[in-house]
C-alpha cells in the first residue's frame, strides 16, 4: 500500500541541510574558526582565561566557569559572591587591559557576524532560484507501489512522461518556495542571536556555542521541510494517480502503531483504529475534516500524518 516511507524524503533532508549550511552558516563558522587564541599567559591564570574566553570581566565583574587556579588568583582582589558565582572587585591595570582587549576583540568579531548575516537573505533567495532536488527515485518508487495497488483492483495505468515531469516540477517549486518563505525567519533568527551575544558580552568561544545551537535549530527544519513536503507531495500523487485511472473514493487506513495521532485540544480527530477516520470510505477531493483545526485534509496531509488511502471501486 502507498505510504510514506523514509527513503521519500531522506535525499530532500540532506540536500536542504546542505543548502541551509552553505548559505546561513559557513562564512559565519569559517569566521569563529578564524579567531586564533591569543598566546596565554604562563604566570596568570586569569588573563589566560580572559584571553580564551573560559571568563569575562564587566563592570566589576567576572563571571564564567573558574578553576582552581583562577579562584585562587581572583582572591587576591575580589570577592567570590555565593549566591550568584560572581567573583566581583577591581582588578589590576594589567588584567583590566587584558580584559579590555577580549572584549574588544569579541565584539569587532560579532559586528563581522552582523555584516554576513545582512547579506544571506539575498543570497539565499537567488541560490534557490538554481537548486534542483533530487526526487526522481523516490516518484518513481512511489508510482511502483501506485501500479500495484491499481493492478489490485485491475487496472493498469501508466505513469506518462508529461506527468512525471510536472509532478517533479511542482515538488521542485513546493521546496524553493518553503526556502524563500522560511528564509527571513532565519535571518531574523541569527540577527537576534548575535543582539544577545552582543548584550551578554559574549566571548569568541560562546559565540560559537550560540551559532552552533542555532545550526541544530536550522537542521531540524531541513528535516520538517523533507519530510512535510514529501508528505503534501505523496498525497497529491495519490490523488491524481488515482483519480485519472477513475478510482474515485479510498479507505481511510491507519498505520495502526504507537505512533498514531490522539485527537487534540483543537478537536482533530484521532487517526488510530477506533477514530472516527480509520476503516471509513471517502471521496478523493472531499476528505473528512481531519486537520489541526479541523480542516478537511486527505491521509497523509495534516502534519506528522501517517495514514494511508485505500483505493476502492
Amino acid at each position: 500500500m502507498l505510504h510514506l516511507k523514509d527513503s521519500y524524503w531522506a535525499q530532500t533532508d540532506r540536500e536542504l541541510t546542505q543548502l541551509f549550511y552553505d548559505v546561513f552558516y559557513a562564512d559565519l563558522l569559517l569566521l569563529v574558526s578564524d579567531q586564533n587564541e591569543l598566546p596565554n599567559d604562563q604566570f596568570s591564570a586569569v588573563k589566560s582565561a580572559l584571553r580564551e574566553g573560559k571568563i569575562k570581566y564587566k563592570n566589576g565583574q567576572f563571571s564564567g566557569k573558574f578553576s582552581i587556579a583562577i579562584s585562587r588568583e581572583l582572591s587576591r582582589f575580589a570577592k567570590l559572591d555565593a549566591r550568584s558565582g560572581i567573583w566581583i572587585g577591581r582588578p589590576p591595570a594589567d588584567i583590566q587591559a587584558v580584559a579590555a582587549s577580549a572584549n574588544f576583540r569579541s565584539q569587532a568579531l560579532i559586528q563581522k557576524a552582523q555584516r554576513l548575516i545582512d547579506q544571506m537573505q539575498p543570497v539565499a533567495i537567488e541560490t534557490v532560484k538554481n537548486i534542483r532536488f533530487d526526487f526522481e527515485k523516490p516518484l518513481a518508487d512511489m508510482d511502483t507501489q501506485a501500479v500495484k495497488d491499481l493492478h489490485y483492483l485491475g487496472i493498469h495505468p501508466d505513469l506518462t512522461p508529461d506527468s512525471r515531469d510536472k509532478l517533479l516540477e511542482d515538488y521542485n517549486y513546493n521546496q524553493q518556495l518553503n526556502v524563500k518563505n522560511w528564509t527571513p525567519n532565519q535571518v531574523e533568527r541569527l540577527r537576534t542571536m548575535t543582539e544577545r551575544a552582543i548584550q551578554d558580552g559574549a566571548s569568541p568561544r560562546e559565540f560559537a556555542q550560540m551559532i552552533m545551537g542555532e545550526w541544530g535549530v536550522t537542521k531540524n527544519k531541513a528535516r520538517f521541510l523533507a519530510r512535510q513536503e514529501s508528505s503534501l507531495f505523496l498525497s497529491k500523487f495519490r490523488r491524481e494517480r488515482y483519480t485519472e485511472a477513475g478510482v474515485t473514493d479510498y479507505i481511510w487506513m491507519s498505520s495502526a502503531d504507537a505512533r498514531c495521532r490522539e485527537s487534540n485540544r483543537w478537536g482533530q480527530p484521532a487517526h488510530g483504529p477506533g477514530g472516527p477516520l480509520h476503516g471509513h470510505r471517502f471521496t478523493f477531493g472531499d476528505p473528512p475534516p481531519s486537520g489541526p483545526h479541523g480542516e478537511p485534509q486527505e491521509p497523509g496531509e495534516p502534519f506528522g500524518c501517517r495514514c494511508i488511502a485505500r483505493p476502492v471501486v
